[in-house]
């Protein structure tokens, strides 16, 4: 295969690398997230505010990694991925610092809402734009090991922290989080920028770009971009393995065609939605596990915590045999959703009835196992039906949306669990959103399937 750019290969052993090299800052990248129900009962305990109140630090901390999401999509046509990575977790570490520094209330809420959220909406993104641009044949399989670092981080951090808590405060365990946060800055330094796909003197139009929505000839899009196809000197495109076709200069494009084509698309809707509610089912559950088990159960803060471990086990699992699954065409990515969000509505139902440690255990693994998935095919379903080329954009407003629908989850955690006492009522009502978003994508997989059934049998 011959190299791009700068040496940079796509789908190769080094195009590897550089997916475990950004699930390892994923690792890292997530403590903060993934250790919020931990988190929250010392913010609960340290500060003497209610559930509603000590949920806002994190409540930020969601919104703004979203909305700066949409920031970076702008920031990595100016700015290398190594970068933009280390200066997110310097910045995460600062804001880790600070809270140790001055602990009041009101830092954790400026520092982890706002400090926290910012790199984690700098680093998440660059990730998968990253991916997309050193992978063509197993994008899926490269986001999976990509995101499965959040959940390998989740095996050990919530339970030591969660001792570190009972040991040391909540002021002593940030000043963990910020050295652990440096563990990170080795991935940036090793991630290395892709270079775009090279170019060549003169404007010449790819497959969606061309007038007639194609180049001439039968080479697809993705062919052409390839590795393997284009060669750069001095200038002048060739091919390594035949003579390209003829191709045609664009005319002038209305709306429809130019740099936001995607929004006249209503799969993009589809996909925003449907990210909004997994953003508010995957995060509830990381905020509000803890204090749920200790509430019903009467355990310590470490032993609640150990339900986010054993999410975590299933979550690894999910992420990892997603991309394989669908990479392999065993099942399409539109299916997945389907069978997700369905099983993660009945585990919201189930979370309000059981009462042992083995029924929150088996709830837990079984959300875990359908909850890698929508977060791995969401980036390559933007990716298929939109275009790679609009990935920054579309992945940043997909991240923007996505803070819409956890702005009234504090209001929602005082009205049932310092209100009413339980966070049955909440589990109820995310329960109906899940559902909602398998009914959203039922029509469109029954027709898909029916097709390709009408296909295999010759019709």
């Amino acid at each position: 295969m011959q190299a791009e750019s700068g040496g940079r290969l796509v789908d190769s052993r080094y195009a590897w690398l550089v997916a475990l090299t950004c699930g390892w800052v994923q690792v890292w990248a997530a403590v903060v997230f993934r250790s919020s129900g931990v988190l929250l009962v010392g913010v609960v305990a340290d500060f003497n505010v209610t559930r509603e109140e000590a949920a806002w630090p994190f409540e930020l901390y969601n919104i703004v990694s979203s909305v700066q999401g949409f920031t970076t999509g702008i920031l990595i046509h100016f700015f290398d991925t190594r970068t933009l990575t280390m200066a997110g977790t310097l910045l995460a570490t600062m804001s880790a610092v600070a809270c140790f520094l001055w602990n009041h209330f009101t830092i954790y809420l400026v520092f982890i809402g706002l400090g926290f959220g910012t790199s984690s909406g700098i680093t998440v993104p660059v990730n998968v734009v990253a991916l997309s641009r050193y992978f063509r044949l197993h994008r899926t399989s490269a986001n999976g090991l990509n995101f499965a670092g959040a959940s390998v981080g989740s095996f050990l951090i919530p339970p030591l922290l969660a001792g570190f808590l009972d040991r040391y405060g909540l002021g002593g365990t940030m000043l963990v989080i910020g050295a652990l946060m440096l563990n990170a800055m080795a991935g940036g330094i090793v991630l290395r920028s892709s270079a775009d796909y090279p170019q060549c003197r003169g404007q010449f139009s790819r497959g969606e770009d061309a007038e007639d929505g194609s180049i001439d000839g039968s080479v697809h899009r993705s062919e052409l971009c390839s590795t393997e196809f284009l060669l750069c000197e001095s200038g002048v495109m060739a091919s390594s393995v035949a003579q390209l076709p003829r191709w045609k200069i664009s005319k002038p494009r209305d709306m429809r065609q130019g740099p936001a084509s995607f929004l006249w698309k209503p799969v993009f809707y589809s996909l925003t939605l449907t990210g909004i509610v997994y953003s508010f089912v995957f995060s509830s559950y990381l905020i509000t596990i803890v204090d749920h088990v200790q509430g019903v159960l009467g355990v310590t803060n470490q032993q609640a915590s150990l339900f986010v471990s054993v999410m975590a086990a299933g979550d690894l699992i999910s992420r990892l045999g997603t991309g394989c699954l669908a990479d392999l065409g065993y099942v399409d990515c539109e299916t997945l959703l389907v069978v997700n969000f369905a099983a993660l509505a009945a585990c919201y139902a189930l979370l309000a009835h059981v009462d042992s440690l083995f029924q929150f255990g088996l709830v837990a693994f079984v959300f875990g196992l359908n909850n890698g998935g929508p977060i791995v095919s969401l980036p390559c379903l933007l990716s298929d039906h939109l275009g790679k080329r609009h990935l920054p954009m579309t992945y940043g407003i997909h991240r923007l949306s996505m803070a819409i629908g956890t702005l009234v989850r504090p209001t929602l955690i005082g009205y049932f669990k310092d209100g009413r006492g339980s966070y049955n009522g909440l589990y109820y009502l995310i329960s109906v959103f899940s559902g909602a978003i398998v009914f959203l994508w039922v029509p469109g997989v029954a027709r898909s399937h029916f097709k390709r059934s009408r296909i295999s049998r010759g019709f």
